[in-house]
């Protein structure tokens, strides 16, 4: 499953450096390359090395991979919409909140 596609609210300055390196999206389960220093999605990046894609992203499928504990803690209080904002839920919160399923009414 690629990043997350969520709105963030306000601005947030580094949120290109919270971006993966394949889909763009917020990641998700980040991790980091250790000789590119490239930041994925794990999903992503187990895509992308059984993939043609690694040569296109200038990464080597080989290389060694370690879980970005400190970007994972970032994006967790990214202040965030729900993604059904447009049909009207008006949820808002931490990421790490809509990750649970906070705000899901039954």
């Amino acid at each position: 499953m690629p990043g997350y596609d969520l709105k963030i609210i306000g601005e947030y300055p580094r949120i290109e450096s919270l971006q993966c390196s394949s889909c763009e999206l917020i990641l998700k389960d980040a991790i980091q390359t250790l000789e590119e220093g490239l930041r994925f999605c794990k999903s992503c990046w187990e895509e992308s090395i059984s993939s043609l894609k690694a040569q296109k992203l200038g990464i080597d499928p080989t290389g060694s991979t370690l879980p970005d504990k400190a970007v994972r803690r970032e994006i967790d209080r990214l202040p965030v919409l729900c993604e059904n904002y447009e049909n009207g839920c008006d949820w808002t919160g931490k990421l790490r909140d809509h990750e649970v399923g906070s705000h899901v009414e039954s």
